[in-house]
């Protein structure tokens, strides 16, 4: 005798469970954690002499930087705040020579307080003479005072100043001498003076330092 299966089971061997894991990657968020920050490569130096531009007066020339040579070139090389030689200078001139009166020779010498200030292509400067009030002859052929000053401050060369200067007296006459004002480093500058005439032969010369 047949037996007889129950057509609604149906049983499906081919059917099977996929229970293998997931291995695949979600690139969204492996690109999501990458680190993008730039690279630190420390202080900004945008003309590459060294120095940052925090402590750098001029960032785009690599000549000038904190420590640098000071030159003549209208340039604060080293960052201190001056510009080449500027700045105000003082110390003495000792001027000595002779002067006649009535045939008669008077030798004098003088310690004259001198003050220069110098701006790029100016420095103008006074030599301010006082004679001993004691003495008769100084007070009689050269007065009370006596200034000397450069005729034109300009300097044509930034080193040295060559010109005539005008040496005036309290007693009333003035005339023309020739000077000089030559600068030995950024800080020092020697000054000169010269006056040459029937009645009056003068020279001197001191140095001046930067305040």
């Amino acid at each position: 005798m047949l037996a007889c299966t129950d057509p609604a089971v149906i049983v499906d061997d081919t059917d099977t469970v996929d229970s293998a894991p997931d291995t695949s990657v979600d690139t969204q968020d492996t690109e999501d954690t990458q680190d993008t920050s730039p690279v630190d490569t420390g202080p900004f130096d945008n003309d590459g002499d060294g120095h940052a531009r925090a402590d750098d007066c001029d960032d785009d020339n690599p000549g000038v930087y904190p420590g640098a040579e000071e030159t003549f070139d209208g340039e604060d090389d080293d960052c201190d705040g001056n510009i080449d030689a500027n700045g105000d200078y003082s110390g003495n001139h000792k001027w000595e020579g002779r002067a006649w009166f009535e045939g008669q020779p008077h030798d004098f010498t003088f310690q004259c307080p001198t003050a220069l200030t110098r701006e790029l292509v100016n420095a103008h400067w006074t030599v301010t003479c006082t004679p001993d009030p004691n003495d008769e002859w100084a007070q009689l052929l050269v007065g009370q005072t006596l200034t000397i000053e450069p005729k034109d401050p300009y300097l044509w060369d930034l080193e040295v100043w060559t010109g005539d200067v005008v040496i005036t007296s309290s007693n009333g006459w003035d005339t023309t001498g020739t000077g000089q004002a030559l600068w030995k480093n950024m800080d020092e500058v020697v000054v000169s003076t010269l006056l040459d005439t029937n009645y009056l032969d003068f020279s001197g010369n001191g140095r001046l330092y930067r305040e």
